[in-house]
């Protein structure tokens, strides 16, 4: 007997069907997974490519497990599967296998056109990644749909079959035709899949965070210290001098000596400071963070070779607040924090006439030597910062 049948359609062996698309769908994934890392030279891409197989099993597991549902669960035995009729049944066609290339590839296709900026450097590898993590989806789907349908045909004596032009998300409809053979008992795979499913995903996404932080360990998080410290921290008090340069709410964090040379290696230059876009969020090398505690905690209002680095990291601490409320530009950050060096300076508790000095001493000793694309513009003295774009 089977349920659901239409006379006039072709049919296909779920589980036949179901291992042709996994066979292309993992070689294509572990394929893209192999370029990645060569490009990349981590594990990003295995991890997210385990965190997709992962849900694709729970998504299976799902699946089938409503199926059974339908035709009276793992073992229906006494269930009624309809009147009897004779189908048509043919192998998977081409076009049903390549599915989840072809999703995959639309998927890759469209991060690559609207990928942020910020990945320009690593587009190819990243969207690699993203047609691997689609086809690692489909395989999971695909490889764990094969195996409970199979475990559910030999405990039932039942063939699972379905449309042979199955649609994008797979079978919207289903064939039970009895075997003739009775069902043989053996233990049920269903929960110990979803068992490992979801600790498979659990660790691959643990290990991804922990990866994410290496590559990016600019966004750890950081305790939040207003003292003269040199251990990686957030300062509120430079939050606050920061927030009030900008309008707008952020966050200043100062590093230490080891994690900033971190931070460094990963970024691959030597700049003293850096903002995130769109993060409102200032980094600060230890060389500029220094002065700055020295000033804010201990009124550390050095002469000589200690001003000329004071007055220095001021600029730096206004150019990096710059980067936030002008853009991208360098020559518009330079002029923002110079302009606001004075305001800064006084916001750091540096005595009015010692904020001026610090002022000066930039504009006539360190901003004629800085790089030409720092001096793009010209940049008038006296003038206030703008506070917004």
């Amino acid at each position: 007997m089977q349920a659901e049948a239409s006379p006039a359609r072709l049919w296909v062996r779920a589980r036949q069907q179901s291992r042709w698309r996994w066979t292309a769908a993992l070689v294509a994934a572990v394929g893209s997974f192999i370029v990645a890392t060569n490009l990349r030279h981590d594990s990003a891409g295995v991890l997210l490519g385990l965190c997709a197989y992962a849900t694709g099993a729970l998504l299976a597991t799902g699946h089938v497990g409503m199926l059974m549902h339908r035709y009276g669960g793992p073992r229906p035995s006494s269930a009624h599967l309809g009147d009897a009729q004779e189908i048509s049944v043919s192998r998977p066609g081409v076009l049903t296998t390549l599915t989840p290339l072809a999703t995959a590839g639309f998927v890759a296709v469209a991060f690559l056109i609207t990928a942020d900026s910020r990945f320009a450097s690593d587009r190819s590898a990243l969207t690699l990644i993203v047609f691997g993590s689609v086809c690692s989806l489909w395989a999971g789907l695909d490889t764990i749909a094969a195996i409970l349908t199979g475990r559910w045909e030999r405990a039932s004596g039942l063939g699972i079959y379905c449309p042979r032009r199955a649609g994008l998300f797979g079978p919207a409809q289903h064939v039970v035709v009895v075997e003739g053979r009775p069902g043989q008992a053996g233990r049920w795979a269903l929960p110990a899949i979803v068992i490992c499913a979801v600790a498979l995903l659990a660790v691959a996404i643990t290990d991804f965070v922990t990866l994410a932080q290496n590559e990016s360990p600019w966004t750890r998080d950081l305790p939040r210290l207003a003292s003269d410290t040199g251990v990686s921290h957030i300062d509120p008090n430079f939050g606050l001098a920061a927030s009030t340069l900008a309008g707008h709410s952020v966050q200043v964090r100062c590093w230490s000596v080891s994690d900033w040379a971190h931070i460094r290696r990963v970024r691959g230059d030597h700049v003293v400071g850096f903002t995130i876009p769109g993060t409102w969020t200032t980094q600060l090398s230890p060389s500029v963070c220094r002065p700055l505690l020295a000033l804010r905690y201990r009124d550390v209002e050095p002469a000589g070779h200690g001003a000329t680095a004071l007055s220095f990291a001021v600029v730096v601490f206004g150019h990096e607040v710059g980067h936030l409320v002008r853009g991208s530009n360098e020559s518009a950050a330079e002029c923002f924090g110079l302009q606001a060096a004075r305001q800064t300076a006084h916001l750091l508790r540096a005595d009015p006439v010692y904020a001026t000095r610090l002022e000066t001493l930039y504009r006539n000793h360190i901003y004629p030597h800085r790089a030409a694309i720092y001096r793009a513009r010209p940049c008038l003295p006296n003038a206030a910062p703008a506070t917004s774009p």
